[in-house]
């Protein structure tokens, strides 16, 4: 074969190869990039849902101590209170629904549990006060139904704190370090910042 002509045969074979390889990355790059674009699309949903559903936790613990407050209110709880009247009631069934839409597993199943603690809550909450009424304040069934409901707000506050744990985890899992000495803050020490449901 003339050594011109198999130069230019391979010449043309490298830039046909050249061409093609160049062809599939650009096609690889391309599905990139539109991955990426749709996965930062969702996180963004995600990170706004997930927003407001702590808004939410928050306000329902604020609210829950409102109604469960037996005792004379400090400065600081009567502020927190004071915030809470001037927010609306947070409509938990859209909320619910965005976070089946753009929530983790975990997180979803985390808040559910968290709102049916809060029920359990306020029914055992709502027993005792309807056992108190009967005035006999030392009757073992009022003592009984004391109990039931302190320990139902104790369960009902660590499953809200959980939401909040499982959300952190879940926004900063590989993103960054974790607030370690993060504590949960109660309504009364703090006052209650947005919209959320009783």
């Amino acid at each position: 074969m003339n050594p011109t002509v198999a130069a230019a045969a391979i010449g043309v074979g490298g830039t046909v190869v050249v061409g093609v390889a160049g062809f599939w990355a650009a096609i690889w790059n391309t599905r990139r990039t539109i991955t990426h674009a749709r996965e930062s699309r969702i996180w963004d949903r995600r990170a706004e849902v997930y927003v407001e559903a702590l808004e939410a936790v928050n306000y329902r613990q604020a609210k829950r101590k409102q109604v469960t407050q037996t005792g004379p209110l400090d400065e600081a709880s009567q502020r927190a209170l004071s915030g809470l009247a001037a927010h609306q009631e947070f409509d938990w069934h859209r909320l619910e629904a965005r976070l089946q839409a753009f929530a983790t597993k975990r997180v979803f199943t985390a808040v559910l549990a968290s709102s049916r603690a809060s029920d359990r809550a306020m029914i055992a909450f709502r027993a005792w006060q309807a056992e108190a009424k009967k005035g006999e304040i030392f009757s073992e069934a009022n003592l009984d139904a004391r109990i039931a409901a302190d320990t139902a707000l104790e369960a009902a506050e660590a499953a809200d704190d959980e939401v909040v744990e499982v959300i952190r985890a879940d926004l900063l899992e590989g993103r960054g370090e974790s607030l370690d000495d993060w504590q949960p803050v109660s309504a009364a020490q703090a006052q209650v910042s947005g919209p959320a449901a009783g």
